[in-house]
């Protein structure tokens, strides 16, 4: 009997993506509606996650489902978005303990990948040492890692506006994302989602980069226009 390694940090990583999100909305009156927020982004990114992949032809709904984290995230975080919205909550506080949630529970999430044996890399020589798979999913779940850690150290800063730190998980994922989808070597789907001869995770991933570029300079870009506004108003 195989011991289920990947269920285990599948579900490890929900649970400390679940608290890392928490912890940054201690002292928030959005705490408050953190737990059903969650819930019903997870029910719609694993709807999400499968329905991309059945879309995609690398799974099947009802016989052999497969997951996609990208085609997940998406619809996620859009019902995070539209959620928050007719709560009337700050939807930028949201985003932003939701890219922490994300980047944590993504790290450990990916060694479930690594057990699991998908998501894998490409053969490689080693000459006199044989030939061996990139170690795809460890270098993702690390890159993952890292960015948490960063994140958590901008957000010590006393001058980030709310929403900067949601963008920069964007920015840094989907540039992390596109560099490793050249060592992948699993079937990631086909047309029409191909363009360029790139695989669909690389391109939605070139798209969340630039997303995260575009929210994070309408952030600051705001903030600048309202710093000015009050310095002619004194």
């Amino acid at each position: 009997m195989n011991f289920p390694f990947y269920n285990l940090f599948v579900g490890g990583g929900v649970a400390v993506g679940y608290l890392a999100a928490d912890a940054a909305l201690v002292g928030k009156p959005e705490r408050l509606h953190w737990p059903s927020l969650c819930l019903l982004a997870l029910a719609v990114g694993a709807m999400g996650s499968v329905c991309f992949s059945q879309l995609l032809g690398v799974g099947n709904v009802f016989h052999h489902p497969a997951f996609t984290f990208l085609g997940g995230t998406i619809p996620a975080a859009m019902v995070l978005f539209l959620s928050a919205k007719l709560a009337r909550l700050n939807v930028e506080t949201i985003l932003d303990a939701g890219a922490f949630g994300i980047s944590a529970g993504h790290a450990l999430g990916r060694l479930g990948c690594f057990f699991g044996g998908c998501c894998y890399g490409k053969i490689i020589s080693f000459g006199t040492f044989g030939d061996h798979r990139f170690p795809t999913p460890l270098l993702e779940a690390a890159g993952e890692f890292c960015i948490f850690l960063y994140l958590k150290k901008i957000a010590a800063r006393r001058n980030l506006h709310a929403g900067q730190i949601a963008a920069e998980w964007m920015m840094l994922y989907g540039g992390l994302r596109f560099v490793l989808e050249f060592t992948r070597g699993d079937i990631r789907g086909n047309l029409p989602f191909y363009a360029f001869e790139l695989p669909p995770s690389q391109v939605l991933s070139v798209f969340l980069a630039l997303g995260g570029l575009l929210a994070f300079y309408r952030i600051s870009n705001n903030h600048r226009q309202i710093l000015t506004l009050n310095k002619h108003g004194m």
